[in-house]
């Protein structure tokens, strides 16, 4: 009986002085993201170069492929790949640990179908940066055998 009572009076409080609701707002239309910058480009290529050094297998590199679905293309992988390759061929700076690390990566997906021109491109471009660096001097030694 008593809560009967109880009921009645807070509904009728609530009814008196309004029962305050917040006011959520609607969520949107998930909008599209905007499209990758090379800065984009560059720190996700690294944080997959750093990956495959790490040991990432090929299943680890797909799934990275397919978390970035819908905000890029393989083709403007390969796109950026190109211009990074002729930013890092410009450097006068020694690249060989990246160089390793690109021809790493390119080995490393040049047996999944989906990925493999990425690869390919970064194969490229590391084979290119040692070939730059391996300017055919071969050093001697000309003193006595110890």
């Amino acid at each position: 009986m008593f809560r009967g009572i109880w009921r009645r009076l807070v509904r009728l409080f609530q009814n008196l002085f309004g029962k305050r609701q917040e006011v959520r707002p609607k969520p949107e239309a998930t909008a599209t993201p905007k499209p990758l910058e090379d800065a984009d480009y560059e720190y996700l290529f690294r944080q997959l170069l750093e990956g495959v050094a790490h040991g990432w297998q090929q299943a680890r590199i797909v799934q990275f492929f397919d978390g970035l679905k819908g905000r890029t293309t393989h083709a403007e992988w390969v796109g950026w790949l190109s211009r990074f390759g002729e930013k890092v061929l410009a450097s006068r700076a020694s690249n060989r640990e990246l160089a390793m690390r690109l021809v790493q990566v390119g080995e490393a997906m040049q047996s999944i179908p989906s990925i493999r021109e990425i690869g390919e491109a970064a194969y490229k471009i590391g084979q290119q940066v040692l070939t730059r660096e391996h300017n055919g001097i071969v050093w001697e030694y000309d003193g006595p055998d110890g």
